[in-house]
């Protein structure tokens, strides 16, 4: 076995040998009652991180955040209505390139990449759009790593009446997420970033509330249908072949948070990221963003002078560690460091030691 590179890269990510062990776990047909359990214990203990059991369900399936996203969109969203989408770097434009391809008409309001929106624009949007049934926001945009705050465009979501729509992807983990007091309706998240599992696996948590409203809506795909994952009574079902071990790794990584504490994993991953910023300080680096408005997982670092990307990543993996480059406009002008997954501060020492040295 070759060298373990440390991936600071935002996913896949280092897993604990707990977890990767899980992969070993025996073969079982995902049609035997030992799967159901397995996967209903997996709804459960992800709705119990959150206490919020008795007004939301969770359909797990196979795929991407990418998936999950899509599913979300093509499961909820009425025909005859509109969606709007808040759009501040890559992830948010994705979403309302899959809203289009779902023929759904898509209200953008779009921000310069970094820069957070604007909630008096959210709500002359709102104003004036009547027939917006949908606000939708990316809670952690990973092309630049600005945490976008949600509570109070959650709170206008449910002073008009609309769905709020939160893509959690890379925020599920190591950000406060509180599904209550942000008015949280539909939340799409993955296994391989914040959560510390294996990728192939995501998952949608919506009100059951909204289960009725899916069921009016005309299937836009068969794979990605929710209703194709949870019956009446909100439990599981399995239209399709499932990433079975997969399953059983994220099923350990959940024990793995509970153990923990979510509050306690918010916690380190926050430290982690005030370390290493203070780091690439200390080196001379300008960070992309304000402290204030950085995700506790990314971390946007404007590339040196006489430096390229390609010169920074190919002499740090050198070293063992694999950081990410910027998106679109920011593809020559930053590079993208994440603490996601299991890592260690002397992982973190031994990243800014290699970087000085390269510097």
């Amino acid at each position: 076995m070759g060298k373990k590179n440390i991936l600071l890269n935002p996913g896949p990510v280092n897993v604990t040998s707990r977890v990767r062990n899980a992969l070993l776990r025996d073969d079982i047909c995902h049609r035997e009652d030992e799967f159901v359990n397995l996967l209903e214990g997996i709804r459960s203990k992800l709705l119990r991180v959150f206490s919020i059991e008795k007004d939301y369900t969770v359909a797990i399936f196979t795929g991407c955040g990418t998936a999950a996203q899509e599913a979300a969109i093509a499961s909820i969203m009425p025909e005859d209505k509109d969606m709007l989408i808040i759009c501040n770097g890559v992830y948010g434009e994705r979403m309302a390139d899959a809203a289009e391809i779902f023929k759904i008409k898509t209200i953008k309001d779009e921000y310069q990449w970094g820069s957070p929106p604007d909630i008096n624009r959210i709500k002359a949007i709102l104003d004036r759009e009547k027939n917006i049934e949908t606000v939708s926001v990316i809670h952690h945009e990973t092309t630049t790593g600005i945490l976008n705050e949600i509570e109070d465009i959650g709170k206008l979501c449910k002073e008009y009446g609309k769905i709020f729509f939160v893509d959690t992807v890379s925020s599920l983990g190591a950000e406060n997420v509180d599904f209550y007091k942000n008015n949280i309706d539909v939340c799409i998240g993955t296994t391989n970033k914040c959560l510390h599992s294996f990728p192939g696996i995501s998952f949608v948590i919506f009100k059951k509330e909204l289960f009725n409203q899916m069921k009016q809506i005309t299937p836009r795909s068969g794979f990605l249908d929710l209703g194709n994952y949870v019956d009446d009574n909100f439990c599981a079902k399995v239209p399709f072949t499932p990433s079975v071990q997969i399953m059983y790794a994220f099923d350990e990584a959940l024990d793995e948070l509970t153990d923990e504490g979510y509050d306690n994993r918010v916690k380190t991953y926050k430290e982690r990221a005030h370390f290493l910023r203070a780091g690439i300080k200390d080196l001379g680096l300008k960070l992309l963003l304000p402290e204030d408005v950085c995700s506790n997982s990314i971390t946007s670092v404007y590339l040196p002078n006489g430096f390229t990307y390609k010169d920074i990543h190919g002499e740090l993996k050198k070293h063992g560690y694999i950081i990410y480059a910027g998106q679109g406009e920011l593809k020559d002008k930053v590079f993208r460091v994440s603490n996601m997954g299991d890592h260690s501060m002397e992982d973190y020492k031994g990243f800014l030691s290699a970087l000085k040295e390269i510097l």
